[in-house]
């Protein structure tokens, strides 16, 4: 069974994000590593993470950490100048957060709003 799981990160909290993290750390120790895929998707107040430079350095290392294992980590950012992408390299930096939703949607995703 391949589990396609789209986390859509649209707060700034971090305490919340931490949980959805250790979720899915959990989730990567329970199934074989081929029978999973998990995005995150930041939008809305969730850029500020970055932006604002508001996550902890603890969640940064995870996020590093999951993205060794396929996990993908994309930011709407229109002003990509705005961050740093050697400050954050696992970040996927798109345009369009929608438009990247559609395409989850019709991969077979399942959606969860944090």
């Amino acid at each position: 069974m391949l589990y396609q799981i789209a986390l859509h990160v649209k707060s700034c909290d971090t305490y919340r994000l931490g949980i959805a993290i250790d979720q899915v750390e959990k989730l990567y120790q329970k199934v074989s590593p081929g029978s999973i895929s998990v995005i995150f998707l930041f939008t809305f107040e969730g850029i500020d993470l970055f932006y604002k430079r508001i996550v902890t350095e603890d969640l940064v290392k995870r996020m590093e950490n999951l993205s060794t294992y396929g996990v993908k980590f994309k930011l709407v950012l229109p002003n990509a100048e705005k961050v740093k992408s050697d400050e954050y390299p696992f970040l996927d930096i798109i345009d369009a957060g929608l438009i990247e939703l559609v395409k989850l949607y019709r991969s077979g995703y399942f959606y969860i709003s944090i």
